[in-house]
């Protein structure tokens, strides 16, 4: 699965392993009417949650976080923002973004993963993802792999950018996907030997039951 976006100068590339994803990046920059849209298209709960900042910076790069994780979230769930940016709620009050409510044409809340940061002072990038199959109810395999390369100049939107970001992503997520292979084989080993542990010790009770002297009648 590979999503990308760009913005200005810098251009941004997803690539992962049985999920859905979306990844969006935005520019900051003066936004005289963030409030005025916030007001028309974001979700009660963030629409109050921004009127509660005093400095107008704040209250900018807050807007601007919304919308490049309300973004991602979109270009996941495959309809963009047609589908409605009031329909699900992010809520920023932790370190990690979340998704607190949403619409059940999106899933779960607790499905969603998202992730973002600051490639640059000037730009914010987010990323959303679930694993394949979740909005139908499935469960997937739990071994879903996310990877993420960002490019910023005067031709980071060239094909061959592109091209050149898919490739160094690739080799990313096969290390990653070789990682986590190599910690379910842990997990595995660690478990047989739990269990060989269990079947020892029952043995042990009953071999030391078995040796113990009858109690006097």
């Amino acid at each position: 699965e590979t999503g990308w976006g760009h913005m200005g100068e810098a251009l941004v590339l997803a690539l992962g392993e049985d999920i859905e994803q979306g990844v969006d990046i935005e520019r900051l920059r003066p936004r005289p009417r963030a409030m005025d849209l916030a007001e028309r298209f974001y979700h009660p709960e963030e629409t109050a949650w921004l009127r509660g900042f005093d400095d107008d910076d704040a209250r900018l790069l807050a807007f601007v976080r919304l919308w490049c994780i309300k973004e991602a979230v979109l270009k996941a769930h495959g309809q963009g923002i047609s589908f409605g940016l009031h329909r699900f709620h992010v809520a920023l009050d932790e370190a990690t973004p979340r998704l607190a409510t949403c619409d059940p044409g999106l899933g779960r809340p607790d499905d969603w993963r998202l992730h973002e940061w600051a490639p640059r002072p000037d730009y914010r990038a987010a990323l959303a993802w679930h694993p394949r199959g979740r909005r139908e109810g499935l469960r997937g395999n739990g071994c879903e792999a996310v990877a993420v390369k960002v490019r910023t100049g005067a031709h980071g939107q060239t094909e061959g950018d592109v091209a050149e970001l898919r490739a160094e992503l690739s080799d990313l997520l096969t290390r990653i996907q070789l990682e986590q292979i190599e910690k379910q084989r842990n997990l595995a080993s660690a478990q047989n030997d739990l269990n060989r542990f269990k079947e020892l010790d029952t043995q042990w009770r009953a071999l030391k039951a078995a040796l113990e002297p009858a109690a006097p009648k």
